[in-house]
Formats: structure tokens, C-alpha cells, sequence
């Protein structure tokens, strides 16, 4: 007989703390997916709408943001793309107008190299829409490494 009675203690005990966590507080929305949707094509001209920049330079933290960055990168069917932008990040002027040849590994990662410089950016692509993208990369100013965050919009 205490046995049962125990057993319905632990019940009701169990059941009201259940009611408790469902009934308190608001509703919580799901958090917001970031990623690659399923119609995202890279094939076009892109333009740079913003570019930041993070990184230990000679051993001081630093970030900076350029806001109306000029130029853009466009990727061809065939690898084969043109970039032609300039930025200021971090102190320095970032420029790249040249023939890129290009290719996509992963859904998530791009590999553009400069023709003539031969200079190769690892591209992380954070999230992508039907026309928009926001990719990250390092940079290496003076020896230092730093990331590149890029948000672009499709023409």
C-alpha cells in the first residue's frame, strides 16, 4: 500500500512539474536557419555591399567594417570568373582586379584564384540565397592572419 502511494506522489509530482515547463513563459520560435538554400546559384556577377575584417595585427586585435565597399566578382559557367574590387579593411587597401579561375568543392566552400597574381582565397560560405551571399576568408596582412567577411548581391 505505501508503495502505491509513493508511486502516485512521484506521478503527480512528475506530471506537475511537466504542466509547469509547458505553461511558463512565451512560446519559443525556432531559431533562424543560416545556410545555403536549395536554389542558390553562384553563376552571375556579385557585388560587394559589405566587407569587415577581424584579426590579431602585430599583436593588436583589431576589426573594421567597410560599409560601401566598390566592385564585385562574377563566376562563369566554364570556372573561369573577373573580380574587380577595392576595399579598405584593417588599415590596408584590399584589391583584386585580375581573371579569376574558380571552383566549388562543397556546398559550403569556393576556391577562387587570381590568373595573374596567383594569389588563392578559401572561401566559407555562411549563407547563400537566390541572391544574396555572405562568405568569410582568410587574409594575410603583413604576415598576420585575419578573416574577411563579404556580403554580396546579385545584379
Amino acid at each position: 500500500m505505501k508503495l502505491s502511494k509513493l508511486f502516485l506522489l512521484v506521478g503527480l509530482f512528475a506530471s506537475s512539474i511537466a504542466l509547469l515547463m509547458t505553461s511558463c513563459g512565451e512560446e519559443e520560435m525556432p531559431p533562424e536557419e543560416i545556410g545555403i538554400s536549395a536554389d542558390f546559384e553562384l553563376l552571375g556577377r556579385w557585388n560587394f555591399t559589405n566587407v569587415s575584417g577581424e584579426g590579431v595585427i602585430f599583436g593588436l586585435p583589431q576589426s573594421s567594417e567597410d560599409e560601401n565597399p566598390m566592385g564585385f566578382v562574377e563566376f562563369f559557367d566554364d570556372g573561369t570568373g573577373f573580380s574587380n574590387f577595392s576595399v579598405e579593411l584593417l588599415n590596408m587597401p584590399f584589391e583584386l582586379i585580375d581573371s579569376v579561375v574558380w571552383s566549388r568543392p562543397s556546398n559550403d566552400s569556393l576556391i577562387v584564384q587570381a590568373v595573374t597574381e596567383g594569389k588563392v582565397d578559401r572561401w566559407h560560405i555562411i549563407a547563400a540565397t537566390i541572391d544574396s551571399v555572405n562568405a568569410e576568408w582568410p587574409i594575410n596582412i603583413a604576415g598576420n592572419t585575419a578573416t574577411l567577411n563579404a556580403q554580396f548581391r546579385k545584379e
